[in-house]
């Protein structure tokens, strides 16, 4: 999909026609530009759609992750309690990430965390739970629409 479809997906079209488009989407450049450029405050539905489309890549999966404060996740979900929309959707979603759900591996992606946090999340990752901070090279289509 072009730019234009894009935005138009992202402002003019209603939240059911937008699901029903990703859920079917093949093209794994389309979900994470979309993804990249997703308003939070729409809520989780929408992300729920992307990461359960079997064309969302690794990369994507990861920057929705920390979009939806995936450090906060990972630091405090041993004294995590109350199920919350949000964490139920951080769990499935670290979930799929380290079980190697995401295959495709073709688009660019780098931690936003600071030296000091991923100093902290080195110490309380386990060795499979390191895709989480592991760089991936690729082409950069982290683009503003």
């Amino acid at each position: 999909m072009n730019r234009d479809g894009i935005e138009k997906l992202l402002y003019s079209e209603s939240s059911d026609t937008v699901k029903k488009y990703l859920s079917s989407c093949k093209e794994t450049d389309t979900l994470h530009i979309y993804t990249y450029n997703y308003n939070w405050d729409n809520g989780f539905d929408i992300p729920r759609t992307i990461i359960n489309n079997a064309h969302c890549s690794l990369s994507t999966a990861l920057m929705m992750f920390y979009l939806a404060d995936g450090f906060r996740y990972l630091t405090e979900r041993n004294e995590l309690t109350d199920s919350s929309e949000w964490q139920d959707f951080m769990s499935d979603l670290f979930t799929c990430i380290v079980n190697d759900h995401y295959k495709d591996k073709s688009i660019q992606f780098t931690t936003p965390l600071t030296k000091v946090q991923l100093f902290k999340l080195k110490k309380i990752l386990t060795d499979s739970e390191q895709i989480l901070i592991t760089p991936i090279e690729g082409k950069d289509l982290n683009i503003e629409i």
